[in-house]
């Protein structure tokens, strides 16, 4: 995966956990640039369905991660930052549908276990919500604006 252009694709077929059937694909592809690291993270079809009650959750998604800092130290990983934008949508055996976008770029660096900045959009059927990973501190804090209404919430690794 460090080659730009090169790709790697695993596809679910008849595989499951315990009752949940799995399906889809998840594509990983190098899209590199000559100064810069990036891959291009897909998910396709996904979907996974509970075999005893028949419930199902589908979704697409696309992912970008940039590697903004640390290009030049390949073999020193401390002073790596991404920043990830995309989107991704769904829906559920309910009748409910999603999407998010990415609006700022969402950042991660190596020495912390959370993202610690970016803003995304995410619509359910005709609810919005603005999910908030903060000013760049790396802690496990974030907020989620629903209504005009603001709830810090605690992230899990």
């Amino acid at each position: 995966m460090s080659v730009p252009g090169s790709t790697v694709s695993t596809t679910f077929i008849d595989y499951s956990v315990d009752s949940f059937k799995i399906e889809g694909t998840h594509t990983v592809e190098n899209t590199s640039l000559s100064n810069k690291k990036q891959w291009t993270v897909k998910v396709i079809d996904g979907k996974i369905t509970n075999t005893n009650s028949g419930s199902w959750r589908t979704w697409n998604s696309t992912r970008i991660h940039t590697q903004v800092e640390g290009n030049g130290t390949p073999l020193y990983p401390l002073d790596d930052k991404f920043e990830i934008t995309g989107n991704s949508s769904g829906s559920n055996s309910n009748g409910n549908s999603w999407n998010s976008e990415i609006v700022t770029p969402l950042v991660k660096r190596f020495t912390c276990p959370w993202k610690v900045k970016g803003t995304l959009n995410i619509t359910r059927d005709t609810t919005m919500a603005i999910l908030d990973y903060g000013d760049g501190s790396c802690d496990n804090k974030a907020t989620v604006t629903i209504n005009g209404v603001t709830h810090i919430i605690t992230l899990h690794k």
